[in-house]
């Protein structure tokens, strides 16, 4: 193994010395809230240098910048000082622990590039020689820059970066409100972040009880992964029990520039139903006059209180909703959003400053139907189409608020078909479909109308409907799929001409279950009828990855009635599996693991997944990078370990290719 190092460790001292200005990072310009960040490359400048030259307004080019590499670490300390003070962002130094650690991973001569943990952190990229801020760069003017890589005798040809003005628009997020724990010491929140948008930093941002504005919370927010979502957690040690106080997440983006504010979490640390129950004589009457039921009660202590909570239910044991929130000094509410006759069931809640009470003792309440309805609705007629039933009929009093339609076969029982018509209009009318049958049918309709106390009316005088019963209509049989070479699928079912009974067309219908376990319903895959001289149909509407199962069904003259489906007959297209990444390599760093590899082409990837295990031990996740990323430096290893690294690839549609060969390394 130690051979296997030192053959590794001549291959990288080798492979930095030829690449050494090698760039593969374009030049861009980012905007911040009080200038321009310019990201030169990825190459840090150890034997060249960047010489920055800037474009007002499509005017002149002239040179502005030129970057080195550090020469100290105090030199990086104090880089990364200035420009956090000219980009208006706060200044964090360095401690001594990171300090080293950056410095130990620049200053090698094997490597050349600037760390991938850098990459999101603008000040310290700038510090270290492959960003630089424009401080002087003027709101009002648009910007583009040239980044030209020189050294002795050398110059690489100058890049153009990006057209930029600052500032620009906050970034949106999606950031939730998830949670709040008063329970430990102080108070501790959480928000779930379910698009971050281009935030890679936040602040928590707290107000509370008669104050305006919002303050920066003294909180370290910590970024947690829990059951596949990603938290927000935060610690408010200064918090005091009984304030309402009101929470918001300020997100902030590589560059400085801050997005729109989360909603709000509200919370405050006081303990649930603390107040005494002492609601008693709770009762309810019908108020015919009114037209509601009549709450009352009594509190044995209104003092306590700033409010009272009305719920209702339509069950004992249902859920009940918030009707009315009403003073502490009422003792009686009018409910009159209700139906009379059906039963409700009522309980109140006592709500003080803080604390609540526990819900009151539930009790019914019954609203009498106070008038009368003893007219049916007049004129009913009817008129029919084929199968199309409409009635119309007449309003017949001034408090008439719906109607009810009842059918019947031939003479038999009444019973109500459809929801009730709600309508003030004089008049009215329904339209109805008759029941498919074999034989021919009569069938009785009649109408019933109700008033605003809910009375129903008796029911009209009958008419009647005629059905001339169902012609059968041929089931097609011998339904076929195959794929054809034009990426489509050939639908054949057998020619139904050839069978006695007459029909009009076919009408195929398709059920599609998706990659992802979704079954779609049964739709027409065409508006109109396939003429009943054709047998076939090609569909060209498929993708791979999922199961299309179709049926026809055979169409009446009318174009109208359907027959009976046919068996079902289905095809599966294979889903597009992506090929994983090749190449890969690794190579011992201090305290650290380098892997590159390279991505497949063409493949429309979305992210790179890495696995790593211990000999011996199964592997487990440990980063999923971004589609163009080809090196990952793992930093969570011990000396003395033998470590095997996993990779998968996913694509844009979803799909994981098979996992590649462990690779394998031992770090003495």
């Amino acid at each position: 193994m130690q051979t296997f190092k030192k053959i590794i460790l001549a291959a990288g001292l080798v492979l930095g010395y030829t690449i050494s200005m090698a760039q593969t990072t374009r030049p861009s310009a980012l905007a911040g809230p009080k200038g321009i960040w310019v990201i030169c490359g990825d190459a840090l400048p150890k034997n060249f240098s960047y010489q920055i030259s800037r474009q007002k307004n499509n005017g002149e080019w002239l040179t502005v910048a030129e970057v080195k590499m550090p020469r100290s670490k105090d030199e990086i300390q104090a880089d990364l000082i200035n420009t956090e003070r000219a980009a208006g962002i706060d200044i964090a130094p360095l401690d001594a622990a990171r300090l080293q650690l950056i410095w130990d991973r620049i200053t090698p001569d094997i490597i050349t590039s600037s760390p991938p943990e850098l990459y999101e952190e603008l000040a310290l990229r700038a510090a270290t020689g492959t960003a630089w801020y424009d401080a002087t760069a003027d709101s009002a003017t648009v910007y583009r820059y040239k980044v030209k890589m020189i050294t002795s005798g050398t110059a690489i040809p100058e890049a153009e970066t990006n057209i930029v003005k600052y500032p620009q628009e906050k970034f949106v997020t999606d950031i939730r409100p998830a949670g709040f724990d008063p329970s430990r010491q102080g108070f501790h929140g959480e928000f779930v972040i379910v698009d971050k948008g281009t935030m890679v930093r936040c602040k928590i941002l707290r107000s509370y009880y008669l104050r305006s504005g919002y303050e920066e919370l003294a909180s370290v927010p910590l970024f947690v992964q829990r059951s596949g979502k990603t938290y927000i957690s935060f610690y408010d040690n200064t918090a005091v029990a009984k304030v309402p106080y009101t929470y918001a997440i300020l997100p902030i983006d590589a560059a400085g520039n801050r997005g729109i504010a989360s909603p709000l979490l509200k919370a405050f640390d006081v303990p649930d139903k603390s107040i005494e129950p002492s609601v008693h004589d709770f009762r309810t009457h019908s108020d015919e006059v009114k037209k509601g039921i009549r709450l009352s009660w009594k509190v044995n202590d209104a003092k306590v209180i700033n409010a009272i909570e009305i719920y209702r239910s339509d069950s004992y044991n249902g859920k009940y909703f918030k009707l009315a929130t009403v003073r502490p000094a009422d003792t009686s509410y009018l409910d009159q959003q209700l139906k009379p006759i059906d039963e409700y069931f009522y309980t109140i809640k006592l709500v003080g400053f803080y604390e609540t009470s526990p819900l009151s003792p539930r009790v019914p309440g019954v609203l009498r139907a106070s008038n009368r309805n003893l007219f049916p609705p007049q004129n009913l007629r009817i008129k029919q189409d084929s199968n199309k039933v409409t009635l119309m009929w007449q309003k017949n009093e001034g408090d008439t608020r719906a109607y009810y339609i009842y059918r019947a076969p031939s003479n038999g029982e009444l019973k109500q078909i459809g929801a009730p018509i709600i309508t003030d209009s004089v008049n009215v009318s329904f339209t109805d479909k008759l029941p498919a049958s074999n034989g021919k049918m009569v069938y009785t309709y009649a109408v019933a109308d109700e008033n605003t106390s809910y009375a129903i009316s008796p029911k009209s005088a009958r008419v009647y409907a005629y059905s001339a019963g169902n012609t059968t209509l041929p089931i097609p049989y011998d339904l076929k799929v195959q794929k054809t070479n034009g990426n489509k699928l050939l639908v054949t079912w057998a020619d139904m001409n050839k069978e006695k009974q007459p029909f009009g067309g076919y009408m195929l219908y398709r059920r599609v279950n998706t990659v992802d376990g979704k079954i779609t319903e049964a739709v027409p895959v065409t508006v109109k009828i396939i003429s009943a001289g054709i047998n076939f149909y090609l569909d060209s509407l498929i993708s791979d990855g999922a199961t299309y199962s179709y049926s026809v069904r055979t169409v009446g003259f009318d174009g109208k009635k359907l027959g009976s489906p046919s068996n079902q007959a289905s095809f599966t297209i294979p889903a597009e599996i992506p090929l994983s990444v090749a190449n890969i390599k690794v190579f011992p760093m201090q305290k650290a693991v380098k892997l590159s590899w390279n991505n497949p082409m063409g493949q429309n990837i979305k992210s790179i997944q890495i696995y790593r295990a211990l000999e011996g031990k199964a592997a487990q996740p440990i980063a999923t990078l971004d589609a163009g990323m080809q090196t990952y430096t793992d930093k969570d290893v011990a000396s003395g370990s033998t470590y095997f690294y996993i990779f998968t690839v996913s694509n844009t549609k979803g799909r994981t290719s098979i996992k590649t060969d462990a690779v394998g390394i031992h770090l003495d």
